[in-house]
């Protein structure tokens, strides 16, 4: 009945589970009850609270927990994805540097580090932190998305693709990424026609997925590029229909415009001259 470990490591299973967050908060709560000098039963109740949007108490766990034990990495990570939940991301900088000076290791703390900096326009540094965390986690997929479209807005297209390709392959299919990955390789006239299988491919999952204006574009675009001009006007016209339900009149129309140009037989080959923030 005292076993404050069992309970924690309990707790923490059934705050995976779905449905299953109230019991897991009475759980831990008993855990670090039990025994409030150990460092794990406050980590564990400190996830649980941020999830349920206590953030203030989550805070108070979390230095508990360091407190008790402050070279764990692992809690500094998740505390420094705390911070940032609560807008102190300079607070939020210093606890992932800390888990990674602790332990470099640490990919998932090298990720929210990157997505801080690149949210304060560090995008250089962002960057770089996903590279190393890409070293230690080459199959996350998100970590890998994260990436491509760091270097999409950077102007590497390369290596935006490489890693598109890499986050598809690791079975992340984000929507917003598979539209850029498509528009990225339909836009360059460079492109093989494996390639522009790929971006249809891609842009039709997306498509599939939200419905929304940016994925239909890039379909269309694709489409247009293996001159299947008749799928492209119809998906072009979709897109911009999108746009104005989106409330986006600039990119409708932008969208009319490269309608227009596939209904004479001529494909779109000139990339933004803008792109758009990571989301």
């Amino acid at each position: 009945e005292r076993n404050y470990e069992a309970r924690a490591t309990l707790a923490y299973a059934l705050f995976k589970s779905p449905g299953r967050l109230d019991e897991a908060l009475e759980l831990a709560r008993s855990a670090v009850e039990i025994c409030p000098a150990r460092p794990y039963p406050h980590h564990v109740l400190a996830i649980i609270l941020q999830e349920r949007g206590n953030y203030h108490e989550a805070h108070a766990q979390y230095e508990a927990a360091l407190r008790e034990a402050p070279l764990d990495a692992i809690t500094r990570s998740d505390f420094g994805g705390l911070l940032v939940k609560m807008g102190r991301d300079e607070q939020a900088i210093a606890q992932f540097t800390r888990s990674i000076d602790l332990d470099p290791t640490q990919a998932e703390a090298r990720h929210n580090l990157a997505i801080v900096l690149a949210n304060h326009n560090h995008l250089d540094e962002a960057i770089a932190q996903w590279r190393l965390a890409i070293r230690y986690e080459p199959q996350d997929g998100v970590i890998q998305g994260w990436l491509a479209e760091a270097l999409r807005v950077s102007g590497d297209r390369s290596g935006a693709v490489e890693h598109y390709r890499a986050a598809f392959a690791a079975g992340e299919r984000n929507p917003t990424w598979e539209s850029n990955y498509a528009w990225l390789i339909a836009t360059d006239s460079a492109s093989s026609d494996d390639e522009l299988e790929q971006a249809v491919k891609a842009s039709n999952d997306a498509a599939d997925q939200t419905g929304k204006a940016m994925a239909l574009d890039a379909l269309a675009a694709a489409l247009a590029r293996m001159g299947r001009f008749d799928d492209a006007v119809s998906n072009a016209a979709a897109a911009a229909n999108a746009a104005d339900a989106e409330h986006q009149p600039k990119l409708a129309g932008e969208i009319r415009l490269r309608l227009n140009a596939y209904r004479l037989g001529h494909p779109y080959l000139s990339a933004p001259s803008t792109l758009p923030a990571i989301p």
